[in-house]
């Protein structure tokens, strides 16, 4: 089975070549795998372009080089 940070690897959301701290990323797997599958799924169906739009307008909070802020608004 995957772990969580392989699967938020998997979906997008952290990319593979900026990977969290130890610390972050045993956060990350701490985490009840249902959250995670429920923040790809938000992810998955708001997009990047939203994000962008909605949570630091001008700037990015998608996952790209040096970039490890994702932001979700409801």
């Amino acid at each position: 089975m995957a772990t969580n940070l392989e699967l938020l690897i998997n979906a997008g959301l952290i990319q593979s070549n900026n990977l969290p701290n130890a610390t972050d990323t045993a956060t990350i797997n701490g985490l009840d795998q249902s959250e995670v599958e429920g923040m790809i799924n938000i992810f998955s169906t708001v997009g990047t372009s939203f994000l962008v739009n909605n949570c630091n307008p001008g700037s990015t909070v998608g996952p790209g080089p040096g970039v490890r802020t994702i932001g979700i608004v409801f």
